[in-house]
């Protein structure tokens, strides 16, 4: 059992693939990056589909 700094049960993890995305979320804050509704060019600092996978499966 995963547990955080406070001693809760962890029961779900939300995982962020990208800030790419073209919904506009109110939670996701992405301030200071402009419009980013709609689609924008892949970043050269983001992990490839094998690193994500990997990370979250640790």
């Amino acid at each position: 059992m995963l547990v955080d700094g406070f001693g809760r049960e962890v029961s779900g993890v939300r995982v962020s693939l990208t800030d790419r995305c073209n919904f506009d979320c109110v939670y996701c804050h992405n301030e200071g990056l402009g419009d980013t509704r709609g689609p924008m060019d892949p970043q050269d600092d983001e992990m490839d589909t094998e690193d994500v996978v990997r990370c979250a499966t640790i």
